[in-house]
Order: structure tokens, then sequence, then C-alpha cells
């Protein structure tokens, strides 16, 4: 897919560079040549110019684009600008980072609906992360359920999945394991010994069965309500860790 992100400030930066990683074509244009140079060599096409000319998008191809993000986070008001150009251009996917309310509004007022507010966003993940014992990430879903990852309670080290009591007991559904485990590389060189390095290597177990047996270091990546998630990291009361 093609998508441009306009404003290269740390939000639209990181945006353009993951979903160039993530194998699409992105444009990104900016004003400030410190930001363009930063990014050249991350994506497709880096541009400096004034998005709030229509000539300069039009010379970018937004109309091309699958999706347009605003990232713009100085002020609101060359945000509103560039997305009534692109209205007018009839963009039909725009994706407007929102500032504050007041830019929220006008946004609204202007059917721009698909708005975000990364700093709101990303706090709120943290917060519901910091929420629950041993997570280490959430993906917040609708009606207080959540996809959550979350470092294995001893309680279940050893366990297989079949008597793990996931679902019974606590109400949530394993979707898959992250298993650590510890590869050798090259001999020390400078120690005057025969260790090896070890270092640890992340593998992702796929559909887990049912006589898989949990062990040190996995992390557990779970579905269920966010109080289910919470009262399983914890264990039972008479399972329960300090």
């Amino acid at each position: 897919m093609k998508y441009c992100v306009i404003g290269l400030g740390h939000f639209g930066t990181n945006l353009a560079i993951e979903l160039s990683r993530e194998g699409h074509e992105v444009a990104g244009i900016d004003h400030h040549e410190d930001r363009v140079e930063a990014i050249k060599d991350e994506i497709a096409h880096a541009v400096q110019g004034d998005a709030m000319q229509i000539a300069v998008l039009e010379e970018l191809g937004v109309r091309e684009m699958d999706q347009v993000i605003i990232a713009i986070g100085e002020n609101f008001e060359s945000s509103l600008m560039v997305a009534s150009h692109l209205q007018s251009m009839e963009v039909e996917k725009i994706l407007c980072r929102e500032i504050n309310e007041v830019h929220q509004r006008i946004l609204r007022l202007m059917n721009i609906k698909d708005v975000i507010r990364p700093e709101a966003l990303a706090a709120r993940q943290l917060a519901k992360r910091l929420g629950i014992h041993r997570a280490t990430r959430h993906f917040e879903l609708e009606g207080d359920y959540a996809i959550v990852q979350i470092k294995l309670p001893s309680f279940l080290q050893g366990k297989t999945i079949a008597n793990s009591e996931l679902r019974s007991k606590y109400d949530c559904n394993l979707i898959t394991v992250r298993q650590k485990q510890k590869s050798q590389g090259e001999a020390e060189e400078d120690s005057g010994s025969n260790s090896v390095k070890t270092s640890d290597e992340i593998t992702i177990i796929g559909v887990p069965k049912p006589d898989y047996e949990f062990q040190e270091g996995d992390e557990l990546i779970l579905f269920g309500s966010e109080d289910a998630i919470k009262q399983l990291s914890h264990g039972s009361k008479k399972d329960s860790e300090d």
C-alpha cells in the first residue's frame, strides 16, 4: 500500500519508518530540512516542502495514496489547512493527529472522523499494562476485553496447557506463547577459558498444543477481560505470588 505522512516530527518519523518496515511504499514531507535528511534513507520518498501549498501536495501525488496521515503536532492551524486542502483534492482516506479537544471538535465538524492522539493513546496503553502484574504488552479491545502479553506466573511453570485451567478457572484464552531459548554463540577469546557466550532467542510456538509444558522464560499472549487477566497474572489466593 501507499502512504503519505505529512509532518516528520517524532510521531510522524516513527510512523513512516514503521510503515516502510512493514513493506509499504511511504512518502514523507516536512518543511524542516534536518527532519527530511534524517529519514531519507528509511522511506521511499522524503520531500522538503510546505504541505500547506496545494501545488506541493499535488506534486507529492497524494491523490494516488491509499491513505494520507497528517502527523503535524506543532499547531492545529497548519493541520487544519492541510486537511482542508486534502478534502478539496478529494483524497478519500485521511487520518489526522489531533492536538487538543478544540482541534478534535473542528476536525469532526470538517467530517474527518479518523483521528488519533498518540500521546493519550500511549499513556492509556501504558497505564493498562502497568495495571496488570507481569504484563509486557497490552492491546485494548471493546467491552473491557484485551489481548495481553504477560510473563509466565511461577505457579504455571511445569504445567501443561491442558491442566493449567486457563479457561475453566481463569476465563482466559491462550493465543500463543513467546518462548525464550538460549542459543550458543562463539567462544570468548579474551577470557582464557572455553566458556561459550549465550544469547536469548525468542520463538513464537504458533498454535499451542494441549500437551505444551510451560517453561521458565515463557510469555503468554492471552485474550480475556481485563479483570480475568489480572487475576491470572497474580494466580489464585492459594497460589498467588508476592
